[in-house]
């Protein structure tokens, strides 16, 4: 859903961080750390987003922050809504989630 509202071009200004390196020693936290950048984050990766690790120190978040370009991409939400004037269940987002919720309410 996130890469739908996002759209390919806007995922390059995401960066996707993960926490609480400072609660466990290297060794144990690269198991789940590969397994988001291999198997949850993969596509994202693919498509330009980063993955860093936040190690709760100022010095960690600056540089996180630094790999933002600055450049502006605007998301496909945004743009299949101001610039095409659809609405929001014309648009990507909107068309997975009334489909997610037509599952749902069939399993009830």
């Amino acid at each position: 859903m996130f890469k739908l509202v996002c759209g390919a071009d806007a995922l390059q200004n995401v960066v996707l961080v993960t926490t609480m390196w400072d609660e466990v020693d290297e060794e144990t936290g690269l198991s789940p750390e590969e397994e988001l950048r291999n198997d949850f984050w993969k596509s994202m990766i693919d498509s330009g987003s980063r993955m860093m690790q936040f190690r709760r120190s100022y010095k960690s978040a600056w540089e996180i922050l630094d790999q933002l370009s600055g450049i502006r991409r605007p998301l496909l939400l945004q743009v299949e809504m101001v610039h095409k004037k659809k609405s929001l269940s014309q648009t990507s987002a909107g068309a997975a989630l009334l489909e997610w919720l037509a599952r749902v309410i069939l399993q009830i």
